[in-house]
């Protein structure tokens, strides 16, 4: 990846995560999470990619995965019952 695409994929995470709420950003950390353990044996590379990214998307709300996993359940705790 050229410097130019990485300048350009960090303005679009940015003007993403203005359009998103924190709710919605929870609901991406788990599906990357998820998505990186079924590709953990398979696709390594990938797998590390998603959890990067996971991780990148807890820390804009100054969360870990963690946490973000934690918070996320428990909101669908709350919605759901």
């Amino acid at each position: 990846m050229t410097w130019g695409a990485c300048v350009s994929f960090h303005t679009i995470m940015e003007l993403n995560r203005l359009m998103r709420t924190p709710q919605e950003d929870l609901l991406v950390v788990g599906a990357l999470v998820d998505y990186s353990w079924k590709l953990d044996d398979t696709n390594p590379e990938r797998s590390c990619r998603a959890w990067v990214l996971a991780h990148e998307f807890a820390r804009q709300h100054g969360l870990t995965i963690e946490d973000a996993l934690r918070q996320c359940e428990q909101i669908s705790k709350f919605t759901s019952g």
